[in-house]
């Protein structure tokens, strides 16, 4: 079995994270890419495979909470999708095999009596899923994606097309 450990927030750097889950045996460390240290930016800055060898761990990825592909705003959904193909790139070139990505269920208005999702009441913005599989084809990494329900349609053709 295959153990590992999620980033720590205590810790300020990647190499502190890689240290302790080496001290403790473990095999891997999930870098959380909210922390400002784990941005794609500061990832790229890094020698992660480097820091792997060294300390005899790998690394997987959680993609940022905030990434979302299905903005109604064009220009927000495009930043968001260039952060993810980023990212994908970023894990081909340091042999980073999985990345966990969590889709958010959107905004929500707060009526009297219940809550109002706009996905629900207006449907999806539309991603740019061509420019996506594009960059995770050929597979070499593979993208977990979790969503709500109200996103179900879209994840499942984003799925068949990941695997």
């Amino acid at each position: 079995m295959i153990f590992g450990m999620p980033s720590l927030a205590c810790f300020r750097s990647i190499e502190e994270n890689l240290a302790f889950a080496s001290q403790l045996g473990l095999d891997f460390v999930e870098l959380n890419m909210n922390l400002p240290f784990c941005t794609v930016q500061a990832l790229q800055e890094e020698n992660l495979r480097a820091l792997c060898e060294k300390y005899g761990v790998f690394l997987t990825l959680h993609a940022d909470e905030n990434l979302f592909f299905c903005d109604f705003n064009h220009l927000v959904a495009d930043a968001h999708l260039q952060t993810m193909l980023d990212t994908i790139s970023l894990c081909r070139e340091n042999d980073i095999p999985l990345i966990n990505f969590h889709m958010s269920e959107g905004v929500h208005f707060s009526l009297p009596g219940r809550k109002l999702y706009l996905f629900e009441e207006y449907g999806t913005g539309e991603i740019d899923l061509k420019a996506f599989l594009n960059a995770a084809s050929p597979q070499r990494v593979v993208i977990e994606v979790k969503a709500p329900d109200e996103l179900t349609e879209s994840v499942s053709y984003l799925k068949s097309h990941l695997r």
